[in-house]
């Protein structure tokens, strides 16, 4: 899958005619799903790709990181993504939008969006103008409507909140997958060494949607391999930490991972983050944790949920 990250890039590059999806994607959750499905449908006839931006913090925080939301659109069949900076495009009008990157650029011959989408210079272009001018340039353009979770609308905002407060399995039938996170894996102070469970240290960048904190049954991708796994979100409030960070304890895995980007997987919270008196209780606590978290994470290993593309 290409990707291109600025207009100048696309150049000729774009073997058309394309069927172009249009949308942030900053989840890909069964919403966005909808949409990018029914344009990938066309990859018989033509080019599948995608017309998204790069992190836009308006939006609010990142659910995914770039590397996973372009391995899902790639899973799901597009050829290329057109990712780009806001700024490049602010200023075009929606007829600029229009013929100019979409007809002209992308060679879009079909354009798929949902129906609550704007564009333009102050997002002053909606669906209605879209379909109007693609129909007079004989391109076909098709909507998807709403998606629901328990009589609540999809959305990115949604799930964020469902992140922050730890809802871990409302976050998965919204998503169509679990939450998971794949960052670099770092040096930490190797105290989970001294307590018998040596854990994978991953911190939290800026920008991105963290969730509540506390302990979660998780499971860890390991070459190719599904792990059970537990993991505490937090702080470390009983040896301290200057920064949040998702420290996983992968039941059976020996091996040395760090600068790896390794897949980890929230399946169920818990508990929440506690300070304890020594590390004796920590321990304790620790062994606990994994039992629980071990015996959930292989149901969800053997009912195969992790790659729904």
């Amino acid at each position: 899958m290409e990707i291109y990250r600025s207009l100048a890039e696309i150049g000729n590059h774009l073997p058309g005619p394309s069927a172009v999806a249009l949308g942030y994607f900053d989840g890909i959750h069964l919403g966005h799903q909808k949409v990018l499905c029914s344009t990938a449908a066309f990859a018989s006839i033509m080019t599948p790709c995608v017309f998204t931006f790069g992190h836009l913090p308006k939006k609010g925080a990142m659910i995914l990181s770039p590397q996973a939301k372009y391995n899902a659109l790639e899973k799901i069949g597009f050829q290329a993504v057109v990712s780009l900076d806001f700024a490049e495009v602010r200023g075009l009008s929606p007829l600029a939008f229009i013929h100019d990157v979409l007809i002209g650029a992308m060679g879009a011959r079909v354009v798929c969006c949902g129906n609550n989408f704007s564009f333009g210079k102050d997002a002053a272009g909606n669906v209605e103008l879209l379909i109007e001018q693609c129909d007079k340039a004989g391109v076909s353009v098709l909507t998807a409507g709403q998606v629901t979770y328990s009589e609540q609308r999809i959305s990115s905002t949604a799930i964020r909140a469902a992140i922050s407060q730890g809802e871990m399995e409302r976050v998965r039938r919204m998503m169509g997958r679990p939450y998971s996170i794949d960052f670099e894996v770092i040096h930490g102070r190797q105290l989970g060494r001294t307590l018998d469970f040596p854990t994978i240290n991953q911190a939290y960048p800026a920008g991105y949607c963290i969730p509540a904190f506390g302990v979660y049954a998780t499971a860890a991708l390991v070459d190719g391999v599904y792990l059970p796994a537990v993991t505490n979100v937090g702080v470390k409030p009983t040896v301290g930490s200057d920064r949040v960070l998702a420290e996983t304890y992968i039941v059976g895995c020996q091996q040395q991972l760090y600068g790896e980007h390794i897949q980890v997987y929230f399946l169920r919270h818990l508990r929440g983050e506690i300070k304890f008196e020594n590390l004796d209780a920590l321990k304790e606590q620790i062994a606990k944790d994994t039992a629980s978290a071990k015996t959930i994470s292989e149901q969800y290993i053997q009912k195969d949920i992790f790659q729904p593309f």
